[in-house]
């Protein structure tokens, strides 16, 4: 079962590559997290800062980095991953759009990878992907 899901991971990497800014995989049950890759920006944060929190920590330490004030409350609570195995039942993704500090209009996503046999989550992407263009093609059609 366990070079299944390797295989499965992989596939699921290579189909969804050069999507993202940042792509970052976390393994709940080790809890370890993995940079595939990332912006320098949060390269930097993640780099510098990966020995001094958990996973949850290094998570919510990057957002508060580099969101506004205004998102910031609705990203933490997003960002939760004590929930993540509720709030994904029968979902294949789970994403919140917000206002970055850095890159304008942004989507963060949840995408689970890897579940252990009682189907909970043991591997999961977190994945950022700059959506400014598509928010402002969204203004102009609603300003018609």
């Amino acid at each position: 079962m366990g070079v299944e899901n390797n295989i499965q991971t992989e596939k699921v990497l290579h189909a969804i590559s050069g999507i993202y800014n940042t792509m970052h995989l976390f393994d709940l049950k080790k809890s370890a997290c993995e940079e595939l890759y990332a912006f320098k920006e949060v390269h930097d944060l993640f780099t510098n800062n990966k020995d001094k929190h958990d996973i949850q920590g290094i998570i919510h330490f990057i957002i508060k980095k580099t969101t506004t004030k205004e998102y910031l409350p609705a990203l933490l609570e997003f960002t939760n991953l004590s929930n993540l195995n509720e709030r994904l039942v029968d979902k294949k993704i789970l994403s919140f759009d917000f206002v970055g500090a850095i890159h304008g209009w942004t989507r963060c996503s949840f995408i689970p990878v890897e579940y252990d046999e009682d189907g909970k989550i043991v591997k999961i992407l977190y994945t950022t992907r700059r959506i400014q263009t598509d928010k402002e093609r969204e203004e102009k059609l609603l300003d018609c």
